[in-house]
């Protein structure tokens, strides 16, 4: 799963790099100045939300009518047979179709490429 998201495989892999050296030393000087008194603790009264997915209408006909609208950009052809909505960001792109689809690099070396899409 880590390969096909392209993120690293282990934890060392995760933190060798110097961005993350970087953040986990600003991150030990903050706790040491907290437990040194130099910054007040603080308490969240109101957590913030977590990611929500696109809120979809109450009465399916309106989405219906968009997506039979939706024309695909890659293809040739005029219409696309089978549109889907992605629910994390409310693009519309064709499924079941190569059109949509783009090239990943495969990480840490592998050759090749992997697709992604609908």
């Amino acid at each position: 799963m880590c390969g096909y998201l392209n993120m690293p495989h282990s934890f060392r892999d995760l933190i060798d790099n110097l961005l993350a050296k970087k953040k986990a030393a600003a991150w030990a000087e903050a706790s040491q100045a907290w437990f040194q008194g130099e910054i007040l603790p603080s308490i969240v009264l109101e957590p913030s939300e977590p990611p929500r997915l696109v809120t979809l209408p109450d009465d399916f006909s309106e989405l219906m009518n968009v997506v039979s609208e939706f024309t695909c950009p890659n293809s040739e052809r005029e219409d696309s047979k089978n549109p889907t909505m992605c629910l994390v960001c409310g693009q519309i792109l064709c499924s079941q179709s190569y059109c949509c689809q783009i090239e990943v690099s495969k990480p840490h070396g592998r050759s090749g490429v992997d697709l992604v899409g609908a």
